[in-house]
């Protein structure tokens, strides 16, 4: 579970530090859009060969949440982030201080506890 934590908010700031290197004469609409069409590809092809399709149960309820998560929760909250990557350059710098704090915290934490003290 924490590797893929991990692994998860290494994505997320890459993701932000391409959007501010080459975002910055694009429209944030557009680039929020081409994340969701890259996103919606990508999902569809894990899952059509990944998933049993025989199990699924399409009805109004799960369009409607499935379009709501989509558009409300992701969609609004990728195109905010997208706007304020745009106007604030500087936190590609900020993402680079957090990324070498996360290091020497882990390097700290490491050097005071050997493996025989864990176990």
């Amino acid at each position: 579970g924490d590797s893929i934590s991990i692994l998860c908010s290494l994505f997320w700031a890459s993701q932000i530090i391409a959007i501010a290197k080459w975002g910055e004469d694009k429209d944030p609409g557009i680039i929020t859009m081409l994340q969701f069409i890259v996103s919606a590809v990508l999902a569809w092809g894990f899952t059509l060969t990944q998933e049993h399709l025989g199990k699924v149960q399409i009805n109004g309820e799960v369009i409607f949440g499935v379009l709501y998560l989509g558009i409300v929760c992701s969609g609004l909250c990728f195109l905010f982030q997208t706007v304020y990557v745009k106007i604030n350059v500087i936190i590609k710098n900020q993402i680079y201080k957090e990324i070498n704090y996360g290091i020497r915290i882990k390097k700290i934490y490491t050097s005071r506890f050997n493996r025989a003290e864990i176990y």
